[in-house]
């Protein structure tokens, strides 16, 4: 029996009144369907702690990278009065490191992998695979050149729709790539560890790149400080710890040199074997935190101009027939799981024809 007053009720309602979904911006915590938001890992407890944990953190960031740049201008101004670089082989070898940094080096790049295998099978790229080789290998070169400079190096969307944000990230992206070169360029250079004075290239790289990373890294601490929304529930633990790493590793890299140029061999030895320690732990830790995302966001970046350039082609009718054209392998591998347990007798292969 239809009940008549519900349906007059229905009918007086405007059919486009817009649904308050209870979602509101605030000044406080985020709330969610009028619910206040709590981190599911950090709980309930802590929400009155992490603004100030992570304040302290941006103030500690903020007078660390002040340090360091009072003391590289004093350092660049007396630098024909600095004693040159002590060499650090007699506490550890070039060698000893270049073992262990291999030996590191195979551990990240087997977890880096593991992680990697992973978004690429979220990402639906094996199945997606037969329909990307009909563009041919040309244009999927060209589009991974395209992603790699075009997304990864210029970061072209983010410097497209914010501007103020690609600095920030620009900042501590070619910082750290600055921070790549100095040690690879002294790795060719300086093969025997000899001493070198402020104003040799590898230091120049090192110094500019740090710093610069360092100066993005305060910008970030503002943000996960005063924006209560970078606290997402899932990412947000990795994202601090990504930028609490990088940091210290960072400012014990520039102690060791502060130290050495200071001739007090003891500190200096001490403060690099703290940056070694903090190299391994952010390293190591890299698929895991933030640091991932120089690897995953570039990977999807791909995939997504694959399913454009697939669109486009007009190669495969699918793609364009569907409603959301370059997730057709998608669709078909959720209509073949589906089959599969509805009618596992029934024989692959799925096709799958969209109607208007």
């Amino acid at each position: 029996m239809i009940d008549k007053q519900a349906e007059a009720q229905a009918e007086q309602r405007c059919p486009w009144e817009p649904l308050d979904l209870g979602f509101q911006r605030q000044a406080g915590p985020p709330v969610y369907g009028a619910h206040p938001f709590v981190h599911p890992t950090v709980g309930k407890a802590p929400q009155r702690i992490l603004p100030i944990v992570t304040g302290g953190w941006f103030v500690t960031t903020l007078l660390l990278t002040l340090v360091v740049a009072i003391v590289l201008v004093r350092d660049a101004i007396l630098s024909e009065q600095l004693g040159t670089s002590i060499d650090l082989g007699a506490w550890i070898t070039t060698e000893t490191i270049d073992r262990w940094a291999m030996v590191l080096g195979i551990l990240l790049v087997i977890l880096s992998v593991g992680v990697m295998a992973r978004v690429i099978h979220r990402a639906g790229f094996l199945a997606s695979w037969p329909y990307y080789r009909t563009l041919g290998w040309k244009t999927i070169a060209r589009i991974f050149l395209r992603t790699l400079f075009d997304d990864w190096l210029a970061v072209r969307t983010l410097r497209t729709n914010d501007k103020r944000r690609w600095a920030i990230h620009g900042l501590i992206l070619y910082g750290f790539i600055l921070m790549l070169a100095s040690t690879t360029v002294a790795d060719f250079l300086n093969k025997e560890n000899n001493p070198h004075g402020f104003w040799w290239i590898s230091r120049i790289l090192g110094n500019a790149g740090g710093l610069s990373s360092m100066i993005g890294l305060c910008f970030i601490a503002w943000r996960l400080w005063k924006d209560d929304f970078e606290n997402n529930g899932k990412t947000w633990i990795g994202d601090i710890a990504f930028v609490f790493l990088l940091t210290m590793t960072i400012v014990t890299g520039f102690a060791t040199e502060f130290t050495t140029y200071g001739t007090n061999i003891q500190a200096a030895h001490v403060a690099f074997g703290v940056h070694l320690g903090f190299i391994i732990v952010l390293l190591e830790n890299a698929p895991f935190t933030r640091f991932n995302h120089v690897l995953i966001t570039p990977v999807l970046a791909f995939f997504t101009h694959l399913n454009e350039a697939l669109v486009a082609s007009h190669r495969v009718a699918a793609y364009e027939e569907e409603p959301a054209p370059g997730r057709h392998a998608k669709s078909e591998r959720i209509v073949a799981d589906a089959i599969r347990h509805i009618a596992p007798d029934a024989r692959p292969p799925v096709r799958i024809r969209y109607f208007p």
